[in-house]
């Protein structure tokens, strides 16, 4: 079996003090067998579907094939539902073998400290150092193997002492605040007879019972003494202290490295660490001294921690990056927050992201991004301006992998189920995890991530909103608003290559006469058809703008007495031939050259095009006019959209916000009927498909069209020359 020296470490939250003793156990015995080690984390634990799954990950990550074996720590996970899922994971997905420290059942290789004689002798402090006579206890659930095993000690030291204890002085608890503080409550009101002092199996319920307790007038330690188990840091910081049992969490670490080592090699480890015991961590709750928590306690610097990240300005150096290259500059200028200055050498973080961690697709109104799994190929970001492309099966880039024994740090990068990639931060020959410190750098990298991509969203939205306002909504092509630019890089191209500027506006006409006949929907397809043959007409040297409703112009440089005009004209000609047949539509275009080293600014060209679309013929608006074309098009879609609507000339001018008079003139001027003639053809165009496939009255059918009864008669017999019910019946 070829050996890789490198073990896979599956645990939750290891900045956390026991954990991270437990962790660096593991590592100790890692690094003097020659081991290196991945530990793999999701950071949070959030009853959010979306959530957990891009926090889950981080497991779809894991190449079994370049671990000789895997430590899973199952209690660094405060959730069962968390704990049974990565269980689950490694019996279907892992190929090595899995030691796993828990104590209850499980399919793998388990190591467990001997939290019965630890429980015993926090009970005999008890009775030995404070005469304590009448104890509970409160274990966690009955079918929980760690609440037997604890609970076993409790019995343990009674029995030694001789102490008699009844069903009634055993609690089976939920290792949480609920049971506690309902207990509490019992010991107050006298529906149970008060003790000397009251066990509990861990320094949760320990702290919540103290807590419940005070609230309800008794004192602790002079009424009830209590104590809790798992010396944790919480029970270090309360006030008062709590007295617990602080396990060798490192010593664990050990045995777990150890079992694992003889699962991989078949014989026992030939380089030990040494090991040590648990012991009691005495505090005010039992009656004693708090002396034992002032190495643990001072060790807890929350205030520097605290500083440094508020002094650092990290979020705001991340959040203000405006792309990509400065958010990686910034990330990495502000590294220095996440490292040991005395350790630097020896750190290292790096930014792993997926080819595709910023794509923005929509499927309908959904945002479609990566919610599952990484890439094949990552982008590794651990320098400002590196960019090296590695294989996700590798996990690391080559350049970070070293002979010295190595702890890497893999934790996910996502916001919400948007997966970004993933973090690494690895020690080299550093026995330990991170501070809290990491974690923090972590989300803050990750929302700047999100605030990157929703500032990307913006400025394309905001970008898109432009250029839709600068093009035409019916052809898609450029308008008016869009000619300064158009014209300046016209301008440019002929002054650079020496070559003069033609204008040729094209007019499609009879279009009115098409929409009478045949409707608004044909004259739209003739126009839509039209721009196509313009464009197909034109090559790189010129651009198509739409100028108003069936005028367009073609701007296009040219050499001295070349033939690119005629060309171009002699083309659509041609083109438009193929799809007039249906129509009754001609062309009609003019003509002006500009010679090279003349050209008038935008602002002039821009009027010189629109003289020239005036001559063509006399029906063409005016410059100003131009403006409300777009709306016109609207407001003429939404009368023939939503004919019950009360439509009206003040109606339809306010929604331009101009007069009456004016409105009907260009209204008039660009679809060649009146605002009223349309307003009447909807309405009736609408009553005639109620007539045709529906059963409503002709009252209802008016009132649906904004008729009174007798008006809509008289309309629809002056343009059908029918009744509405002979109109009916004949179509039926």
């Amino acid at each position: 079996m070829e050996l890789k020296k490198r073990i896979g470490i599956i645990a939750g939250k290891v900045y956390r003090d026991i954990n991270r003793d437990l962790l660096k156990g593991v590592l100790e015995q890692a690094f003097t067998l020659g081991f290196s080690a991945s530990v793999f984390m999701p950071t949070e634990e959030f009853y959010d579907e979306r959530i957990e799954n891009a926090e889950y990950n981080i497991l779809r990550l894991i190449n079994f094939s370049m671990f000789d074996g895997v430590i899973y720590l199952p209690h660094t996970f405060a959730s069962s539902a968390c704990r049974v899922m990565v269980s689950d994971f490694l019996r279907d997905n892992c190929t090595v073998p899995v030691v796993c420290t828990d104590a209850g059942e499980t399919p793998f290789n388990t190591v467990w400290y001997d939290e019965r004689s630890e429980t015993a002798e926090m009970v005999r402090h008890l009775i030995r150092v404070h005469s304590c006579k009448k104890i509970y206890y409160i274990t966690g659930p009955e079918w929980m193997t760690i609440s037997q095993n604890r609970l076993a000690g409790f019995k343990d030291a009674m029995d030694e002492a001789g102490l008699p204890y009844t069903d009634e002085d055993i609690m089976y608890g939920d290792l949480w605040v609920d049971f506690t503080q309902a207990f509490a409550r019992e010991l107050a009101e006298g529906r149970k007879p008060m003790p000397d002092a009251i066990a509990c199996a861990n320094d949760c319920m320990a702290i919540s019972l103290f807590d419940a307790l005070a609230e309800l007038g008794i004192s602790v330690p002079e009424q009830v003494r209590i104590t809790g188990y798992d010396g944790t840091v919480p029970a270090a910081m309360h006030v008062p202290s709590i007295s617990t049992y602080r396990s060798s969490w490192r010593s664990l670490g050990i045995s777990a490295m150890r079992a694992l080592y003889r699962d991989i090699m078949g014989k026992e480890p030939d380089k030990l660490c040494p090991q040590e015991n648990g012991s009691i961590a005495a505090g005010e709750s039992c009656g004693c001294t708090a002396t034992a928590y002032k190495t643990l306690v001072n060790s807890l610097n929350y205030e520097k921690i605290e500083g440094d990240y508020q002094d650092s300005s990290l979020s705001t150096a991340l959040l203000s990056a405006e792309n990509y290259k400065s958010f990686i500059e910034a990330l990495y200028r502000m590294e220095y927050y996440l490292l040991d200055s005395q350790r630097f050498a020896d750190m290292h973080y790096c930014l792993c992201l997926c080819e595709d961690w910023n794509r923005q697709e929509m499927d309908g109104y959904e945002e479609r991004y990566r919610t599952e799994g990484y890439t094949e190929t990552m982008y590794a970001t651990d320098t400002p301006g590196s960019h090296t492309l590695f294989s996700s099966k590798d996990m690391l880039p080559e350049h970070l992998i070293k002979e010295v024994p190595s702890v890497t740090y893999f934790t996910p990068s996502h916001f919400n189920d948007r997966c970004f990639g993933y973090h690494t931060f690895t020690l080299y020959g550093i026995a330990d995890s991170f501070e809290l410190k990491y974690m923090r750098f972590c989300r803050e990298v990750n929302n700047a991530l999100a605030f990157l991509v929703m500032q990307d969203a913006l400025k394309s939205l905001a970008y898109n909103s432009h250029i839709a306002r600068s093009r035409d909504l019916l052809t898609g092509l450029y308008n008016l608003e869009r000619f300064s630019v158009i014209w300046n890089d016209i301008t440019e191209n002929a002054v650079l290559y020496n070559k003069g500027i033609y204008m040729i506006v094209v007019s499609l006409k009879g279009l009115d006469r098409i929409e009478e006949i045949s409707g608004t929907l044909e004259c739209d397809k003739l126009l839509v058809g039209f721009s196509e043959i313009l464009m197909k007409s034109c090559g790189r040297r010129e651009t198509v703008i739409s100028i108003g409703r069936g005028d367009f112009a073609i701007i296009g440089t040219k050499h001295r007495d070349s033939k690119e005009r005629q060309n171009v004209i002699e083309t659509i000609e041609e083109l438009f031939k193929d799809i007039n047949t249906s129509y009754t539509a001609h062309i009609r275009h003019i003509e002006k050259e500009l010679s090279s080293g003349d050209f008038p600014e935008a602002d002039a060209a821009r009027s010189m095009l629109l003289e020239l679309a005036e001559s063509i013929s006399e029906e063409r608006t005016s410059r100003s006019e131009q403006l409300y074309y777009k709306e016109l098009v609207v407001l003429r879609r939404e009368i023939f959209e939503f004919p019950g609507r009360e439509w009206n000339l003040p109606i339809c001018s306010g929604k331009l916000n101009i007069s009456t008079t004016y409105f009907q003139k260009i209204y008039r001027k660009a679809f060649g009927v009146t605002c009223m003639h349309d307003i009447q053809k909807s309405k009736l165009d609408y009553a005639k498909k109620l007539l045709t496939h529906t059963n409503d009255t002709l009252q209802a059918i008016a009132e649906q069209c904004g008729y009174d009864y007798s008006h809509f008669m008289r309309m629809f017999k002056k343009d059908t020359g029918l009744t509405p019910t002979e109109y009916r019946r004949g179509k039926r």
